[in-house]
């Protein structure tokens, strides 16, 4: 539902997540969305290259496979701190910011690559790297997210995250034509430079996050603006206020995953991201190391591991559809966790890089949460649009699951 000229000019406070639920999707969330994923795609591309030249890196420097896992290990690890690090400063300073120097941080830790000569510098640089990776993607992922309407925030994150998986496919095909030709350094010269060419680009057409500028309450121009790029029909008084309405927690966040009956099905979930992200890691760095053993040339072995990240992207198709249609079969039972798992810990700083169905089915069930409440106001906006508590969406989802509302 559009909102129209006279329904915005008459309303001193306009609640951001509202207006922006009563959207259609338009041409500015579409080119938000493909910038995103660009970043996503540089990201993928960047973060499984390593595997893909490790036959022919570990041949020319003589190393037995082995001391190859510490490499992965590095990049992987400040992949973790990244993500960790990089999430909450964005609610701090802007997802704008951390998304352009995370890219432009991965971009010359990649470049930087292609000029090492010893294990121990490649060490240090692939976790350097890592940093700039584990913080670009949450990001991203979040910033899709909250720009999009809540009916269709599911699946603008699976497709953007699409980008991630395409990468990291292409960067196999890639290094297969490539290392034959120019070697295993020409790899990460490519995957340095497209970042640092992106950079720019994000720099003039990347906006900040609306949630933040609303939380902050010293931009509410830059507001308006934005908001009038999702609805071009909407007219904002100059004395509209632009407000986010977000629960407090109180005491350490991340301890209320474990509260209220949760802790169960709380274990449940990491155990199943921990295998998750065990089984996509070992396949992705090993796979091609393992198949060149076996008598694949190397740019074979890069070939075939690639193939890995296309079943990934035709997955999160094949699953995003049945999320969308199934979504209170699937989620409900975990539909607790969930939402304190939204706000137990920033939307920004989630590890689960591996799962884009399980990005998307976060962001459907709530919007990215900060840890504490910076608004106190009435949430107001269009019709139909006023709030829910934690509490009593929780409750919902129970009473439909008990109900076999599936």
């Amino acid at each position: 539902m559009a909102i129209s000229r006279a329904q915005v000019s008459d309303v001193s406070s306009i609640d951001v997540a509202a207006f922006i639920d009563a959207q259609p999707v338009g041409g500015f969330q579409i080119r938000l969305l493909l910038t995103c994923a660009a970043v996503l795609f540089l990201d993928g591309f960047d973060t499984q290259a390593i595997g893909y030249v490790a036959p022919a890196l570990a041949k020319e420097w003589g190393l037995s496979k082995g001391s190859l896992g510490p490499v992965f290990s590095a990049g992987l690890f400040g992949l973790m701190i990244g993500a960790l690090v990089f999430g909450p400063l964005a609610d701090r300073v802007g997802r704008r910011k951390i998304i352009i120097f995370s890219t432009l941080a991965f971009g010359i830790g990649t470049l930087a690559t292609s000029v090492i000569d010893d294990v121990d510098s490649l060490l240090a640089i692939r976790f350097l790297t890592g940093l700039g990776l584990g913080g670009a993607m949450p990001n991203a992922v979040a910033m899709t997210s909250e720009f999009s309407p809540r009916r269709r925030r599911a699946t603008m994150v699976m497709i953007m995250f699409c980008g991630f998986s395409i990468g990291a496919a292409l960067g196999g095909f890639l290094a297969a034509a490539l290392i034959p030709q120019f070697g295993w350094r020409s790899v990460f010269v490519v995957g340095g430079v497209a970042p640092l060419l992106l950079v720019p680009i994000l720099a003039l057409r990347l906006p900040e996050s609306v949630r933040f500028l609303a939380l902050t309450g010293r931009a509410h121009e830059r507001v308006a603006e934005l908001l009038g790029f999702i609805g071009p029909r909407a007219v904002f008084a100059p004395a509209t206020q632009f407000v986010v309405h977000e629960p407090e927690l109180a005491g350490i966040p991340v301890l209320h995953l474990f509260r209220d009956g949760r802790t169960l099905v709380t274990l449940l979930l990491w155990v199943v991201f921990f295998m998750s992200l065990l089984d996509l890691y070992f396949l992705s760095n090993w796979l091609p190391t393992v198949l060149n053993d076996l008598g694949a040339s190397v740019s074979e072995a890069a070939a075939i591991g690639s193939m890995l990240q296309v079943g990934g992207v035709v997955g999160t198709f094949a699953l995003g559809s049945i999320i969308e249609r199934w979504r209170w079969c699937i989620s409900s039972p975990c539909s607790q966790s969930a939402r304190s798992a939204s706000s137990a810990t920033p939307s920004s700083s989630s590890p689960w890089r591996s799962s884009p169905p399980a990005f998307a089915l976060s962001a459907a069930r709530s919007p990215p949460t900060r840890w504490r409440r910076r608004s106190t106001r009435p949430r107001s906006g269009p019709p139909g649009s006023a709030g829910r508590s934690g509490s009593a969406g929780s409750a919902r989802s129970s009473a439909r699951w008990s109900a076999g509302r599936c």
